[in-house]
């Protein structure tokens, strides 16, 4: 049975989403949750927004509003970089909680050898071990 989990993409400025693309990240992505065995529930796109605050961000909140209602049974969020996530530390902090007490196990950012096209064992965030 694959894992299953939600891809979060985001650019803040029209220069990124006509130069580092939105279509890139999702791509590298997808190639990603497909090399570890992963089935995407759903993908989640702010483009041309700020990851200062969670407030501006529409897809983000969807996707946390998401992950609270357990539509998909995510154990996974998979982003470009951590970055993308956000750019506030608390907002960060407080989301990763979030997704956590809704059973989210791990935010996993594409490894920087993932991001230049090379397969490579990817870097995890962790939030919690589960029990054995």
């Amino acid at each position: 049975m694959k894992k299953k989990c939600y891809i979060y993409i985001r650019v803040s400025t029209t220069m990124q989403v006509d130069g580092y693309s939105l279509e890139a990240q999702k791509e590298r992505l997808m190639k990603f949750a497909e090399f570890q065995e992963m089935e995407v529930g759903r993908e989640y796109c702010d483009a041309g927004k700020s990851g200062k605050s969670i407030t501006g961000r529409p897809e983000f909140q969807r996707m946390l509003q998401d992950v609270s209602e357990e539509r998909d049974g995510v154990a996974f969020i998979l982003v470009f970089k951590l970055s993308r996530f956000g750019r506030n530390a608390a907002d960060v902090l407080n989301s990763l909680q979030f997704i956590q007490d809704y059973g989210v196990v791990r935010l996993e950012r594409l490894p920087t050898a993932f991001r230049t096209w090379s397969v490579w064992r990817m870097g995890l965030i962790p939030l919690r071990i589960p029990a054995s």
